[in-house]
């Protein structure tokens, strides 16, 4: 059987490994091929080294509650090289252009910080009066963030935790697919913060962030050494 398999980012390249794996675990020979129409694999993915420091172009890990790309490692035969994030990595900050901002990692501390205006934190603390939107179907992360926290939060926070997160347009990602708990938190408890409250804690998925010992980098490079072949660049 031949297979084709369009693009060589982190999802083709697994697709085409799982391919592999369970023709093979089937007993029968299947003959893939790996479409990449830029000059190097791994997509969003890259890690890089400049000046002592490790660098990534994309997605800096992945949560470990996500037993799917531990599975993907462990058949890459990776698992030695998986690191855990430490305490540090819960300092995170915003460039805004001008200067680098550390986001508030609690109410008391968001009053203060200067990443949103004060009309924006107003807006944000508005929340619990917006109500729950009526009806069945999906929107995107842009609609539900400026609908529910305002459009300087969708600018200032939202847009780029989602652009470090997915690579990805906040105006065209799926909620359901993406951050399927926000939807969740406001179907059964009619808002964010009414859910934090009750909850003790937000919408963010579980897990403790994880990556390798020489970054996400090692997990595209290790399938496509294990595709060989198969992978092929500057195809478009």
């Amino acid at each position: 059987m031949r297979v084709a398999v369009i693009g060589a980012g982190i999802s083709g390249l697994a697709a085409a490994w799982h391919i592999r794996r369970l023709s093979e675990a089937a007993g029968f020979r299947t003959d893939i091929s790996v479409f990449e129409k830029s000059a190097l694999p791994g997509g969003k993915i890259g890690t890089s080294k400049q000046e002592g420091y490790l660098l990534e172009a994309g997605p800096n890990g992945f949560l470990d509650g996500k037993k799917a790309a531990l599975e993907l490692a462990s058949s890459l035969g990776l698992e030695g090289r998986l690191e855990r994030a430490d305490r540090s990595s819960a300092r995170r900050y915003i460039y805004d252009g001008r200067r680098l901002m550390r986001l508030p990692e609690g109410p008391l501390k968001f009053m203060t910080s200067p990443v949103l205006s004060a009309a924006g934190k107003l807006r944000i603390m508005l929340e619990p009066l917006v109500p729950a939107r009526k009806g069945g179907g999906d929107e995107s992360v842009a609609s539900f963030v400026r609908r529910r926290l305002g459009a300087s939060a969708l600018e200032s926070l939202v847009a780029p935790m989602v652009s470090g997160i997915y690579a990805g347009d906040p105006e065209r990602l799926s909620l359901g697919s993406a951050f399927p708990r926000m939807a969740e938190l406001e179907r059964d408890y009619g808002g964010l913060i009414r859910a934090m409250l009750k909850l003790r804690r937000g919408g963010a998925p579980t897990g403790t962030l994880t990556s390798f010992s020489g970054g996400m980098g090692t997990l595209t490079g290790a399938l496509v050494s294990a595709l060989g072949e198969s992978v092929r660049t500057g195809r478009e």
